[in-house]
C-alpha cells in the first residue's frame, strides 16, 4: 500500500458501525457504568484508613494553616513558607471542606475527595479518548483495564495531586487529538490550554510540558517527519525560515501556541505574581527555579536510583496486566497491522489512531527517566496511555479471535500468563505469611482467597474458549480482590504506622501547657493530629528533606543547641525524634534523656524522650 501524502491528515474521527455497541446509546451506557463501578471502589475504599505520611499529613497540614491564617497565595508548613508545590490542590481541598460545612480544618473526607472527582474524571477522559481512537467497546475495556490496575485505584483515594495533575493532562491531551483531527479551530485548542494552566498550577511546569511535548511527538511523527509544530505568533510561523534552509516540508499543525501561552499566563499570572510579591525573592527563587530545574537536573532528593529505574516501576503500576506489555507496544507502533488483527474502529481510525497512546506513554517514560530525581508517583500520567493502548489491543483481539494467526496465539500466552500469576502470587503470599509474618496471614487471607478463586475460573473458562465470560470474571476478580485489602490490610498496617494512633499514646505524657517539641523528622504533619494547645513545635521548621544540604545542616545546628539547651536545663522538656538522631544527641556532652516510648510509627523508629521522668496521665 502507498504511503499517505505528507500534508494530509486521515480522517481519524469516523465512527464504527460494525457492531450494534458501538451506537451512542451503547457508548453512553458504557461510560454510565464506568463511572458507576469507579464511584463505588474509590468511594468504598477512601475512609479505610487515616491520612499517612509524608505526603497526606503534609498536605494536610499546609491546608489547615492555610484555611486558618487566609494566606491563599503563599502556602506554610509550621508557619514557615513552603514553595515546593503551586496552591490549585490545596485550594480545592479547602473548597472541599468549607462545602461540607467544616470552617478551618480539612477533614480526611475532604482531603481526599478532590482525588477521587479527579480520579473519576480521569475514567470520562480515558473512555472519551478511547472512543475516538477504537469505538465505544475498545473505550470500555480501556476504561476497565485502567480501573482494575491497584495502583491508580489506591492514587483516586490518596490525599496527593499527582491524581488531579492527571486529570489535567489527559483532557488536554484528549482536546488536542480532536482539535487535530477534526479540525475544529482554535477554540478546542484553548479548551487544552485551559486544562494545561490548571496542570502548571497544581504542580509546576511540568504539568504543561508532558501533554505539549507527548502531541509535538505526536504530530511530527504522523507527517513522516514533514510535519511540526505550527508556533506561530501573530499568524506568521516562527521556524519556517529554518526549515526551508534544511529543506524540511512543513505540514503545519495549528496549535494556536501563542493565544495558548496566553491563556496559561491569564491562569496562572494572578496566583505567581501575588506569591512572587508576598513571599520575597528567596520564596521567589524557591518558586520559579530550585522546585523546578534543580529539582529536573540537579534535585537534592529522590536522586540515588538507577537510570533505568522506571522500566521496573512501569510494568508493576499496570499490574496485573503487565505481562501484555509487549503486546500493546507493537500493536500500537505497528504501521500496516494485518486486517484480522484489528477491529473495524481502528481500521476506520488508521494506524495513528493507536499510535497516540503510544506516543504518549513513551513520552512520559522518557521524561522522567532522564529526571535526576526518581518516584514511583511520577508516572502516573501514562498509566491512562497504558490504558488505552491494552484496550485497543483486546478490541481489536475480539474482532479477530475467529481468526488462528500469530498474534492471536501470543495474546492468548499472555492471558493465560497473567492469569496463572493472579492464581499464584496469593498462594505465594500466603505461603510468605505463614513463614515469616504470621501476623500479616489473617488480613492477608480474604483478598488471596478471592484472587485464587476467581483467577481459577476465568482460566477455567478460558481453556473452555469462553473469552467474553471468563474476561467479566477477571475483572470482578481484580476489583474484589481490590476492595477486600483495602479493608482488610490497610485497616491493619494503618495501627502501625498510623500518626493518629501515634499521637494518642504520646498525649498522656505531655503535660497540660506543656509542648510537644519534635527534631529532625522530615515528614511534620504531626500537628494535624494533635488538636491540642499548646501546638506541637517542630524544632527544624520545615521539612528537612526538601532543602538542599547547606541549609540542612544549618537548620540542624541550630536545632540541635536549641535542643541541647532544654534538656540542659532546669524546666521539663518533652521531644519526639527518630531513634537514629537520638543516638547522636546521646554522645553530646550534657545531653540526658528518658526514654518514654520507642518504635513509634513502625519503621519510621520515632522515639520520645524527656529531660525528667514522667508517667502517663490516667485521664488520657
Amino acid at each position: 500500500m502507498s504511503a499517505e501524502p505528507a500534508s494530509s491528515t486521515p480522517d481519524l474521527s469516523a465512527q464504527s458501525a460494525a457492531h450494534p455497541l458501538g451506537s451512542r446509546r451503547w457508548d453512553a451506557l458504557y461510560l454510565l457504568i464506568l463511572l458507576a463501578v469507579g464511584a463505588a471502589i474509590f468511594f468504598g475504599t477512601m475512609g479505610c484508613r487515616d491520612l499517612w505520611e509524608p505526603e497526606e499529613l503534609r498536605y494536610a497540614q499546609i491546608t489547615t494553616e492555610m484555611m486558618q491564617t487566609h494566606q491563599w497565595s503563599v502556602l506554610h508548613l509550621n508557619t514557615v513558607t513552603y514553595p515546593d508545590k503551586p496552591p490549585l490542590f490545596f485550594w480545592t481541598i479547602a473548597l472541599c471542606t468549607r462545602a461540607l460545612g467544616h470552617a478551618d480544618k480539612p477533614t480526611e473526607f475532604s482531603m481526599r475527595l478532590p482525588c477521587v472527582l479527579a480520579g473519576l474524571g480521569v475514567l470520562l477522559f480515558t473512555f472519551l479518548l478511547g472512543r475516538r481512537l477504537y469505538g465505544g467497546r475498545g473505550a470500555f475495556l480501556s476504561g476497565l483495564f485502567l480501573l482494575t490496575m491497584p495502583f491508580f485505584a489506591q492514587m483516586a483515594i490518596e490525599a496527593r495531586m499527582d491524581m488531579m495533575l492527571t486529570l489535567f493532562i489527559t483532557a488536554a491531551l484528549f482536546c488536542f487529538y480532536v482539535a487535530y483531527v477534526d479540525k475544529h479551530g482554535t477554540w478546542l485548542y484553548l479548551v487544552a490550554y485551559v486544562f494545561l494552566g490548571l496542570a502548571v498550577l497544581t504542580k509546576g511546569p511540568v504539568g504543561a510540558l508532558l501533554p505539549i511535548l507527548a502531541f509535538a511527538v505526536f504530530a511530527l511523527l504522523k507527517d513522516n517527519l514533514h510535519g511540526a509544530i505550527y508556533w506561530h505568533l501573530r499568524g506568521r510561523a516562527l521556524i519556517a525560515g529554518a526549515a526551508e534552509r534544511l529543506r524540511i516540508r512543513l505540514s503545519p499543525v495549528p496549535m494556536r501556541i501563542g493565544w495558548g501561552l496566553l491563556v496559561m499566563a491569564a491562569i496562572v499570572g494572578p496566583w505567581l505574581a501575588v506569591a512572587c510579591l508576598r513571599g520575597g525573592a528567596t520564596h521567589t527563587y524557591e518558586l520559579l527555579f530550585h522546585q523546578n530545574f534543580n529539582r529536573y537536573f540537579d534535585s537534592w532528593t529522590h536522586n540515588n536510583e538507577s537510570f533505568f529505574l522506571y522500566f521496573l516501576f512501569v510494568p508493576l503500576q499496570v499490574l496485573p496486566w503487565a505481562l501484555f506489555l509487549p503486546s500493546m507496544i507493537a500493536f500500537s507502533a505497528v504501521r500496516k497491522p494485518h486486517e484480522t488483527q484489528r477491529s473495524a474502529a481502528t481500521a476506520a481510525h488508521g494506524c495513528w489512531a493507536r499510535r497516540f497512546p503510544l506516543i504518549w506513554f513513551a513520552t512520559v517514560l522518557l521524561f522522567f527517566t532522564f529526571c535526576s530525581s526518581k518516584r514511583w508517583i511520577y508516572t502516573l500520567p501514562l498509566v491512562p496511555a497504558a490504558a488505552l493502548m491494552l484496550g485497543g489491543l483486546v478490541d481489536a483481539f475480539l474482532a479477530a479471535q475467529a481468526e488462528r494467526t500469530k498474534a492471536r496465539v501470543l495474546m492468548a500466552a499472555a492471558c493465560v500468563g497473567t492469569l496463572g500469576l493472579m492464581i499464584l502470587a496469593p498462594v505465594a503470599l500466603l505461603v510468605t505469611a505463614a513463614v515469616k509474618f504470621r501476623v500479616y496471614l489473617p488480613v492477608a487471607a480474604p483478598a488471596s482467597a478471592i484472587l485464587f478463586l476467581g483467577a481459577a475460573a476465568a482460566l477455567w473458562l478460558r481453556l473452555k474458549g469462553r473469552l467474553r465470560p471468563a474476561m467479566v470474571v477477571t475483572f470482578v476478580t481484580v476489583l474484589l480482590a481490590w476492595t477486600a485489602t483495602c479493608w482488610t490490610l490497610f485497616p491493619y498496617r494503618n495501627r502501625e504506622i498510623s500518626a493518629k494512633n501515634m499521637v494518642a499514646k504520646i498525649r498522656p505524657f505531655v503535660h497540660p501547657g506543656e509542648t510537644l517539641y519534635t527534631y529532625a523528622t522530615e515528614r511534620n504533619g504531626y500537628e494535624y493530629y494533635w488538636n491540642r494547645q499548646p501546638p506541637l513545635e517542630n524544632l527544624t521548621k520545615n521539612t528537612l528533606i526538601e532543602l538542599n544540604a547547606a541549609k540542612r545542616e544549618k537548620r540542624l545546628a541550630e536545632a540541635r543547641e536549641r535542643l541541647l539547651a532544654m534538656f540542659q536545663g532546669p524546666q521539663p522538656a518533652i521531644c519526639l525524634m527518630p531513634r537514629n538522631a537520638y543516638e547522636k544527641l546521646k554522645t553530646e556532652a550534657g545531653f540526658k534523656a528518658q526514654e518514654l516510648l520507642t518504635d513509634l510509627m513502625g519503621s519510621r523508629d520515632l522515639v520520645l524522650v524527656s529531660n525528667q521522668p514522667r508517667q502517663p496521665a490516667k485521664d488520657e
